[in-house]
């Protein structure tokens, strides 16, 4: 299964990724250390669309962090649902309108720049680290001293990571210094080793706070594989019977069988039901 696919298709991976990278995003531009759990309020009530967030929050953060949060979230529902359109000079200065209502794009050397950038962008046909190292270098001096545009760099590394089934990534706060000596050191030379050695690094802490263990899908195979030598499909309420679980208990089982391709979902609403997946 592909990172785009595991996206998805796994509920439970999606909202662990879109968490700690928010998180991890916000926690670096404020200096500050925003928890996952508050993360999480946030993202209940964006749904909902109420500010309820504001006043549960409002004596861990000030006005502007929780706004950042807010839009964040936003902004990552919105990339994540547009990952097969380009990324286009227009999309950028789109992504920086949402992060911040009053931002303005009459900028016209700000376009110049930003239309080099993509122009060099639309020339790779796939990416690998290497690639995204050096055009996180590039993204980021075309306005070091902007609040946002480590945060547009890393929303475009995150599209151009799951398109290319490439583990997502971000920087984290506690070793912010590395990173900025790092990006430093690759403008100047105009080499990106460094940069993505550091980067695969940051790729193998956040899969490690995000990704689904074989561990835990090998607990349940067994039992699921003995369920289709008699059966040819699969209910939530079969796994409820099987394993002895809650409905909700069955649905987190569900998600994770689901994100290591053990089983496929076949029909829809009511009709739902699991196949094995032959390998």
């Amino acid at each position: 299964m592909t990172i785009k696919e595991l996206f998805f298709q796994n509920v439970d991976f999606f909202n662990k990724t879109k968490i700690h990278f928010i998180s991890n995003v916000v926690s670096l531009i404020k200096e500050t250390n925003v928890l996952p759990a508050d993360v999480t309020t946030v993202m209940q009530h964006n749904a909902y669309q109420t500010a309820k967030f504001e006043v549960l929050l409002k004596n861990k953060y000030d006005d502007e962090t929780l706004t950042l949060i807010k839009n964040c979230c936003v902004l990552y529902d919105y990339v994540v649902s547009t990952l097969d359109n380009e990324i286009s000079v227009d999309v950028i200065l789109l992504w920086y309108s949402m992060l911040n209502k009053e931002y303005s794009s009459n900028d016209e050397n700000l376009h110049l720049i930003l239309e080099k950038f993509v122009a060099n962008l639309k020339k790779v046909v796939t990416f690998n680290i290497k690639e995204i190292s050096r055009f996180h270098v590039l993204f980021q001096y075309l306005n070091p001293f902007n609040t946002y545009t480590y945060i547009i760099n890393i929303f475009i590394n995150l599209k151009l990571c799951i398109n290319n089934n490439l583990q997502p990534f971000v920087i984290l706060k506690e070793i912010a210094d590395e990173y900025d000596n790092i990006i430093k050191m690759c403008f100047k030379t105009n080499t990106f080793n460094f940069l993505e050695e550091f980067l695969v690094r940051m790729q193998r802490h956040f899969k490690s706070r995000t990704f689904p263990t074989t561990s835990v899908v090998n607990k349940y195979e067994n039992k699921i594989n003995e369920w289709f030598k008699k059966h040819e499909h699969l209910r939530r309420s079969d796994i409820e019977k099987i394993f002895k679980v809650t409905p909700s208990g069955a649905k987190k089982i569900l998600l994770k069988l689901l994100g290591f391709s053990q089983i496929k979902r076949v029909g829809a609403g009511n009709n739902v039901v699991y196949q094995k997946v032959v390998k």
